[in-house]
């Protein structure tokens, strides 16, 4: 019963990391990142970590219950990777973005293109 509730607690931390990114990249593709934005932005920031903490908590103990079953799964590996791409993809978005706002950098002529060498920049640590 322990493993299907962590089990389940697991997947509500995928859902809510997943979730954080993408309206990281909605509010991202704006043109301007007004200060109400830059707030939406910072409090979505905070459930993304909050997400990622509790993923890797939580897939630490599933780990721990089944590793016979995990250390050679090529599946697991996989799967740890397809963990750590949206974690630095947010990261890294939410750093740029939260550090052109707060120096005023945010133009509105260059920030879809600023948004577009930052995508570009996580697909070549890829």
């Amino acid at each position: 019963m322990l493993h299907i509730i962590v089990l389940v607690l697991h997947v509500i931390g995928a859902g809510l990391m997943l979730g954080t990114v993408f309206f990281a990249f909605i509010i991202a593709l704006k043109k301007v990142l007004d200060p109400s934005k830059l707030s939406l932005l910072k409090n979505i920031f905070v459930f993304g970590t909050i997400g990622a903490i509790w993923q890797t908590i939580t897939g630490i103990i599933l780990y721990f219950q089944e590793k016979d079953e995990f250390e050679d799964s090529k599946i697991f590996l996989v799967k740890i990777e397809l963990f750590n791409v949206p974690t630095r993809s947010m990261n890294m978005l939410f750093s740029r973005l939260l550090s052109r706002a707060i120096t005023g950098s945010c133009d509105p002529n260059t920030h879809r293109a600023h948004f577009s060498s930052i995508t570009s920049e996580q697909s070549s640590h890829l």
